[in-house]
């Protein structure tokens, strides 16, 4: 069974702000409130979501991705969760977001081991990105190799003989 997966995001999660005695935080009224605005059309879909800072000039770093077991909804702000952002929150400069990747064809269920292999893939691509990710599964054994301009390589490793190389491989949006 072969399923496409689609990007939505970043949705803004309220907060409160630093000020009178409270320290910056995402309490669970704010998660309410988030599935309420933007972001309610994926409250009842599977997927994997990816929560990340916005800073300045619209950079985004990611800091712990997960998956549902039902629903968007019942995962993103259980009090597990809401520790880890708030930790991030608490100690980084810049506006929290939420991203999730669902099924682009609109159904709702994903196989198990589907979703387990796009989480493992998201939660080593955010820790290449970032290495305080706060996620601890799935962060060891992240490939060290890369082959220029095709696969985790840096800005401007790319030529002529990667991008013909990429997209006979079809890793043209990789």
């Amino acid at each position: 069974m072969s399923v496409k997966f689609k990007v939505s995001g970043p949705f803004e999660i309220p907060y409160r702000g630093a000020g009178q005695g409270h320290a910056k935080h995402i309490d669970p009224s704010h998660g309410r409130a988030f599935w309420e605005e933007d972001a309610s059309e994926f409250a009842m879909k599977q997927g994997c979501y990816v929560f990340a800072l916005r800073t300045g000039g619209g950079y985004y770093i990611p800091w712990y991705v997960g998956k549902t077991k039902n629903i968007l909804k019942g995962e993103c702000f259980t009090t597990h969760k809401l520790g880890h952002y708030n930790r991030v929150v608490f100690d980084m400069r810049g506006t929290p977001v939420l991203f999730f990747v669902t099924r682009s064809d609109g159904k709702k269920n994903i196989p198990k081991d589907m979703l387990k292999q796009v989480e493992i893939f998201l939660i080593q691509a955010a820790k290449l990105k970032n290495d305080d990710l706060v996620n601890t599964q799935h962060t060891k054994n992240i490939p060290t190799w890369s082959i220029a301009g095709v696969v985790r390589s840096g800005q401007g490793e790319s030529s002529k003989l990667s991008d013909i190389f990429r997209y006979m491989l079809n890793l043209w949006h990789t």
